[in-house]
């Protein structure tokens, strides 16, 4: 039996791997950093998908010096 990811079933099915759902995902993390008061000077998004979470909370988290 192929395998849902290894046979491109699933990128044929979703071809932009989720990118819409980026900003909204980004913007919940950008509220529990700020809930707990943390300002981290790095991140780094450890997983699957494109990267547009991490791109999203880029451009929207102030940089440390």
């Amino acid at each position: 039996m192929p395998n849902l990811y290894t046979s491109g079933e699933y990128a044929a099915k979703n071809p932009d791997w989720h990118q819409e759902h980026s900003v909204w995902k980004a913007l919940h993390v950008q509220r529990m950093l700020e809930k707990h008061n943390i300002r981290p000077a790095r991140l780094a998004e450890v997983g699957c998908g494109a990267g547009g979470i991490l791109e999203s909370l880029h451009h929207h988290l102030e940089p440390q010096p």
